[in-house]
């Protein structure tokens, strides 16, 4: 693990700041429930990232087709912290940051070399 992969947890940390957060806000429960689905997404990304090769044999070609659409999915998600209305500002400008920080992490770190 090199040491820009073992910064792959910042984004986790920032998606459970929000998380927490959001769950203590006074929004409607509907809402909570929207916001906390991309923050669920953030920490699966990022549990999927470290456990990829302990967990999955995977293939060159395989990695590929994965990486790309983990990298699609963050960037789905980083969208999400600009469409979304979340309980304060900050978050929203998190949620974008995660999103975008696994997207690189996912597009550039995960594939084979």
């Amino acid at each position: 693990m090199t040491e820009l992969e073992a910064t792959a947890f910042i984004p986790g940390v920032i998606a459970a700041f929000v998380g927490v957060t959001e769950l203590r806000s006074n929004i409607s429960r509907v809402d909570k429930i929207r916001n906390v689905v991309a923050v669920i997404l953030v920490l699966v990304l990022v549990t999927v990232f470290f456990l990829l090769e302990r967990l999955i044999d995977v293939t060159s070609s395989n990695a590929r087709l994965l990486a790309y659409a983990m990298t699609a999915l963050a960037c789905i998600i980083g969208i999400s912290g600009a469409l979304l209305r979340y309980s304060r500002r900050a978050n929203s400008m998190l949620m974008a940051l995660a999103g975008f920080i696994l997207a690189y992490y996912w597009a550039f770190l995960s594939l084979p070399r």
